[in-house]
């Protein structure tokens, strides 16, 4: 049991940025919960995810191939490659998820509030001559309307 100790440590620091990374991803899921509630849950769901495989596939690997080899090794390679394509297929799932939240809860284009720029007809109509020579000339370098001098 020793000996396991510290190939258990060197396994956890090789994998630690990515559960840091897991651990962010949960925790910002959670903080955007209201404001983006569906894409929150996507990325809620995918870090857990993540996580959670990430450690199963991390014991697996770790303890599995000294236990098959133990009993005689019959059928090792096809075990630890069916495994191996089980844990990328899960993978590519919840990173199918991380991409799926980064396109939900969009607004719709084309009910948009946002007016780009003003429109002639948005100003308030001219009433004499000397105003509307002034308005056509635009504002001046200083953003102020010259009057007549």
């Amino acid at each position: 049991m020793a000996g396991e100790i510290p190939r258990v440590l060197s396994s956890l620091a090789t994998r630690a940025p990515f559960y840091i990374v897991y651990i962010i991803a949960i925790v910002m899921a959670m903080k955007h919960r209201e404001k983006h509630p569906r894409a929150s849950n996507y990325v809620l769901l995918a870090g857990i995810g993540m996580l959670v495989e990430s450690i199963i596939a991390w014991v697996f690997y770790a303890y599995v191939p000294d236990l098959i080899f133990k009993n005689g090794g019959q059928g090792a390679g096809t075990l630890m490659s069916a495994f191996g394509c089980g844990f990328n297929i899960i993978s590519a799932l919840l990173i199918g998820l991380l991409v799926a939240a980064a396109f939900v809860d969009r607004r719709d284009p084309e009910k948009s509030v946002y007016r780009p720029r003003r429109d002639r007809l948005d100003e308030p109509e001219v009433v004499d001559d000397l105003s509307r020579r002034a308005a056509d000339r635009g504002p001046s370098s200083t953003n102020f309307r010259e009057g007549p001098q």
